[in-house]
């Protein structure tokens, strides 16, 4: 009876210990999540701000260089603060040194393709898991960036894009990728990664 029982206690305590883990890791994944959802929302948010003031203080030409100056540092600062790497990607980047979505992201851009085509709001666009990759084990996420009106100036088409800003783009990006969108496409993500211990 005593072997029964102990071999009962045992098992509790083994299956006590895996919900616990399991508690804990999902507390771990929810933390991270929230943490990405906040980096992401301020990058997003940092980054309109900029623009908005750019473009009614200096124009549009002016503002391409938020684009290019500012947004990486707001990224690069958020990556340094957390140990982490933010960035913004895409499938048509406009700096291919530093946009080009990696594998994972460009397995999560088509995803997010295809749920924009079954109309899902671009507000619930996200997708995050942890993922074990050769140097390294990493809980990832990316939210969609959607192509507004306002981008159109220098992410639509040849027809939409002023003159000036198309030689702006041209001297600072002469293999941009960034154009002939139209409003409600996906045009990228904010993309978080960070490093699991």
């Amino acid at each position: 009876m005593l072997k029964v029982f102990t071999l009962a206690s045992t098992a509790f305590v083994a299956v006590l210990a895996l919900v616990s883990m399991t508690f804990a890791e999902d507390f771990e994944s929810d933390k991270r999540l929230n943490e990405a959802r906040a980096v992401s929302k301020r990058l997003i948010s940092e980054l309109g701000q900029s623009l908005k003031t750019e473009m009614s203080t200096n124009g549009l030409v002016a503002a391409i260089s938020v684009c290019k100056e500012i947004a990486p540092a707001i990224a690069g600062e958020a990556s340094l603060m957390n140990g982490w790497r933010v960035s913004r990607v895409s499938h048509k980047p406009r700096n291919t040194l530093i946009g080009m979505a990696d594998n994972w992201e460009q397995k999560a851009l088509e995803d997010f393709k295809r749920r924009i085509n079954t109309g899902e709001s671009f507000k619930t666009l996200e997708y995050f898991e942890v993922v074990d990759e050769p140097l390294e084990r990493s809980f990832r996420y990316v939210k969609a960036i959607e192509t507004k009106a306002v981008c159109l100036a220098c992410h639509g088409s040849a027809e939409q894009i002023p003159a000036s800003i198309q030689e702006r783009l041209i001297s600072l990006y002469p293999k941009d990728r960034a154009t002939g969108f139209k409003v409600g496409e996906l045009r990228g993500a904010i993309s978080v990664k960070q490093p699991i211990d």
